[in-house]
C-alpha cells in the first residue's frame, strides 16, 4: 500500500520517538526498577479519516509501543494506560500491545469495555478509572 507522505513522516517519526523511548526504558531497569509505565499508545486520536488506511495506523502505532519494551527482562512489569469512549474498533490493536499492565480509562463508556470484552470472552482483569465527579454529583 502507498502511504500518504505525511502518515510516512509520522510512521517514521513514531519509530525514532520509539527508539528513544527504549533507551530510556533500559536505562530504568537498569537502575532496579522493574515496574515502568510506557504512555502515550494514542491509538485512536491519529487515525485517518479513510478507512482502508487505519489497518496501517493502527499496526505502526502498536509496532512503535512495542518496540519501547522489546527488550526488558520477564521480571519487568511494563504497565501503560489508554483512554477512550469506544473501544470495540481497536481492541485488537490493544491487545496486540502486549503491555503487562493496560489501565483504561471508562468513564464515557457505561461500562460497555466490560460487556465488549466479556461478549468477546477475553479473561482480563481491567483496572476501570472511574468518572468520580460524576459518581460525587449523583450521591
Amino acid at each position: 500500500m502507498l502511504m500518504p507522505k505525511k502518515q510516512a513522516l509520522r510512521f517514521e517519526t513514531c519509530y525514532q520517538i520509539a527508539l528513544a523511548i527504549k533507551d530510556e526504558v533500559k536505562d530504568l531497569e537498569k537502575a532496579g526498577i522493574n515496574v515502568i509505565q510506557v504512555d502515550g499508545a494514542a491509538l485512536r486520536e491519529a487515525l485517518p479519516l479513510r478507512k482502508p488506511e487505519e489497518a496501517f495506523c493502527l499496526n505502526w502505532a502498536v509496532d512503535s509501543f512495542r518496540i519501547t519494551n522489546f527488550s526488558v527482562q520477564d521480571s519487568t512489569q511494563i504497565h501503560t494506560h489508554i483512554f477512550y469512549s469506544n473501544f470495540n474498533d481497536i481492541v485488537h490493536s490493544i491487545n496486540n500491545m502486549d503491555a503487562d499492565v493496560i489501565t483504561i480509562g471508562n468513564s464515557r463508556s457505561n461500562e460497555k469495555l466490560l460487556i465488549m470484552y466479556e461478549s468477546r470472552g477475553m479473561l482480563l482483569t481491567l483496572v476501570i478509572l472511574l468518572n468520580v465527579e460524576a459518581k460525587l454529583n449523583q450521591g
